[in-house]
């Protein structure tokens, strides 16, 4: 990883296209860059010694008060839940970051500890804005999120008009607000794998119709055509230039039956129970995501999986018609571990109807007795959480020995349209007699929220049930053990076995466990900020906290 930071310099020529190569900056000024849409370019690089990154945003957007633009992190890649960097204009002229927090759709709130400094503010440019900003990897900050080597983010970007310094609601179209994902702080460059043999297969949705409603899942089913066992060892996207901004992410099932009609497209808004272990999932920016160089996906002969496409179209564009898919690349040399998928969660919910309060499933264990059984440690990579739309947090913690060790995941503001990968921290492994708790939480039911249900959710496969699923990615594959949970159909028991059989064991009595303590920040991640002036000098400016109208609508 790159330990120094290199001087940044925006290039002093006639305005260029923001792209990632042969834009604005100078090259080699960045270590990363993704072109998040046609218009605006982010490049980042870390600087491992200090304890900083620092982004360059390229927008093709003319630099004047009137204009914002703003990224920031996502929990899910929607605004719910958004550590948010919006670039304003002081009524002095001066620029500057506002760091903010989005606890709801609408317009994000100024966090009281400034965290976010410009560098290189943007000059004035009928055409573009270019521009500079650092944060510390690790803040401190409640409403900051730290930045973690080898970890993906959910990425989302956005435009608009200010008035009086203040950023307005942005319109939302593709061209307007957006999401994606990035490996901020990575060790190594992902490149396809050079292993011999290696075969590549692309599977596409068949000319999908994309419906003018806002939010639509479509599904075809596939196999990959092998004789014998392969190994899939990374994986891409393949997407079309005038049909990618519908494109919101892509899930890939693995499926517990063979498809004679293979290839055809359906809806999907709820994956079938014969296609509902999840395999691998890909989100705008991911580039190829590779499985570790020791561990490959198993995929032997007669394997069935289902492609999920989730297509967003919130402008109602009709006739537009997509061929999007992913592209895998696989072998028959064998790596010494399969990669595997554990579930854990619960299928007791019981959410009331007409509640305007929130609803958790308790502590739902996969127990000692369970892991017990699992024939060696099991290195995890990632999780897949899933609930249904009153789905609003859910977490799953790894305890030994009656301590929390680590969050295995945690998705605080988790929203259904924006379902993704929850990394693990890195070297976070499972050993046999750890437990396994995974919590829950639904929202309100009564129409002050705008969600009236007058009767109980329950359990099931419908979007108008609810779920309780983590799927924890992670190897060496085990062949006894697929989930580990508590279950409707064994009250008071945890649920240990593999697709077909298995065994149950009681829950104990007494779950509790003492959670990881939190480390204490050095008073050296605290900086003084100068007080507000109209100075454009690249320093970023403390903003008094003041909150913003909420708009009922996504500002990014």
């Amino acid at each position: 990883m790159l330990q120094t930071l290199l001087a940044v310099v925006v290039l002093p020529l006639a305005v260029r296209s923001a792209t990632c190569v042969g834009g604005n900056f100078k090259p080699g000024s960045f270590q990363q860059c993704t072109q998040v849409a046609s218009n605006l370019a982010v490049h980042w690089i870390v600087d491992a010694t200090a304890g900083d990154i620092t982004f360059g945003v390229d927008m093709d957007l003319p630099a004047s008060a009137s204009n914002w633009v703003g990224i920031g992190i996502s929990d899910n890649g929607g605004m719910f839940g958004t550590d948010t960097w919006i670039l304003l204009q002081n009524s002095t002229g001066g620029y500057y970051i506002q760091d903010g927090f989005a606890m709801q759709p609408g317009i994000p709130v100024p966090d009281a500890s400034q965290d976010v400094f410009l560098v290189n503010p943007p000059t004035p440019s009928a055409n573009s804005t270019v521009y500079t900003f650092k944060r510390k990897l690790k803040t401190c900050d409640a409403n900051d999120y730290d930045i973690v080597v080898d970890t993906l983010f959910h990425m989302v970007w956005a435009h608009g008009t200010a008035v009086n310094g203040a950023p307005n609601q942005h319109a939302n179209g593709p061209a307007d607000r957006g999401n994606f994902v990035a490996l901020l702080y990575n060790s190594t460059v992902a490149s396809v794998p050079t292993t011999s043999g290696l075969s590549s297969f692309e599977v596409v949705m068949p000319s999908a119709k994309i419906p003018t409603t806002v939010t639509n899942y479509i599904c075809t089913t596939f196999s990959v055509p092998v004789t014998t066992k392969n190994q899939i060892f990374a994986f891409e996207a393949i997407l079309n230039d005038s049909t990618k901004q519908f494109v919101h992410h892509m899930v890939v099932y693995r499926c517990s039956q063979s498809f004679a009609n293979a290839g055809a497209k359906f809806a999907c808004t709820g994956m079938p129970n014969q296609c509902s272990v999840f395999a691998m999932v890909w989100a705008p920016g991911s580039g190829l995501t590779q499985y570790p160089a020791s561990a490959g996906y198993p995929l032997p002969p007669n394997q069935y999986f289902a492609l999920q496409i989730h297509y967003t179209n919130p402008q109602g564009i009709s006739g537009v018609v997509d061929s999007s898919g992913l592209r895998l690349y696989y072998s028959a040399q064998l790596r010494e571990h399969d990669v595997g998928v554990l579930t854990v969660g619960t299928t007791e919910i019981s959410v009331p109807g007409n509640f305007n309060g929130l609803t958790g499933t308790g502590d739902s264990l996969c127990s000692a007795d369970c892991t017990a059984q699992f024939p060696s440690n099991l290195t995890v990579l990632g999780n897949f959480f899933h609930m249904h739309s009153l789905g609003y947090n859910m977490s799953s913690r790894l305890v030994r020995g009656g301590k929390e060790i680590v969050p295995l995941g945690v998705r605080k503001y988790y929203s259904y349209d924006f379902q993704g990968l929850t990394p693990a921290l890195p070297g976070t492994v499972i050993m046999p007699g750890d437990q396994i708790v995974t919590q829950c939480t639904y929202g309100p039911t009564d129409a002050s929220h705008g969600n009236l249900r007058p009767y109980y959710t329950l359990f099931g496969p419908a979007t108008t049930d609810e779920m309780c699923f983590n799927f924890i990615a992670y190897y060496p594959a085990m062949t006894n053990v697929d989930y580990c949970m508590t279950s409707s159909q064994a009250p008071g028991r945890v649920l240990c076995q593999a697709e077909q059989n298995g065994k149950t064991y009681p829950i104990s009595s007494n779950t509790a466990f003492s959670p990881q303590a939190l480390p204490v920040c050095p008073n050296a991640y605290f900086v003084a900020l100068p007080a507000k002036t109209g100075s454009s000098s690249g320093v970023g400016l403390k903003v008094p906290l003041f909150v913003f109208a909420l708009l009922g609508l996504y500002f990014f």
